[in-house]
């Protein structure tokens, strides 16, 4: 499998920004990287880990439109 890896200012940005949620997925629509301000918003802990889910595997109550919408 490929690492995947974001640029730093990227990162920098997504992290700074504590009212917009970000959230990267891979090709296969896996979670790369999620900010605190997208697991606030998904009220979800802010220590999950969602590196490699997919939003049907988070305990979230999206989660159950993760076929509408992949």
């Amino acid at each position: 499998m490929k690492i995947q890896s974001l640029p730093k200012n990227l990162i920098n940005m997504f992290e700074n920004d504590p009212i917009t949620g970000w959230a990267v997925k891979d090709i296969n629509s896996n979670f790369v990287y999620v900010n605190n301000a997208f697991k606030i918003w998904q009220t979800i802990s802010t220590r999950f880990d969602y590196e490699g889910l997919n939003i049907r595997d988070v305990p979230v109550p999206v989660a159950e439109f993760a076929d509408i919408f992949a």
